[in-house]
Parts: C-alpha cells; structure tokens; sequence
C-alpha cells in the first residue's frame, strides 16, 4: 500500500508551480499539462480517503 505524506503533497505542489513558472511554452500547453496533473493528483487524493476509510 502506497503512503503519502504531507511532504510528498508538498513536492508536488511545488513540482507542479515549479514547472509552470519555469515552462516556456504556450500557455494552453502548460494548461493541459497542469489539468492532467491536477487530475492525477485529484485521483491520488481520492483514492487515499478511500483507503483510509476502508482502514477504519
């Protein structure tokens, strides 16, 4: 069973601000990119509740 941390929550957010600022391209490219991401880590977040619920 996969563990995530509030630490790794964090690299994330700051992975995903991180490319944003640092990204070159278009701004509708980076849009796409950050909503996959977003949606990914949306999925990661629901799936941990989950988890946790069938835990207790």
């Amino acid at each position: 069973m996969l563990v995530f941390s509030k630490e790794k929550h964090k690299t994330l957010n700051l992975f995903v601000q991180g490319f944003m600022f640092s990204d070159p391209r278009p701004k509708s490219i980076q849009n796409r990119v950050f909503r996959f991401l977003g949606k990914e880590y949306l999925a990661i977040r629901i799936n941990i509740k989950l988890r946790k619920e069938e835990i207790d």
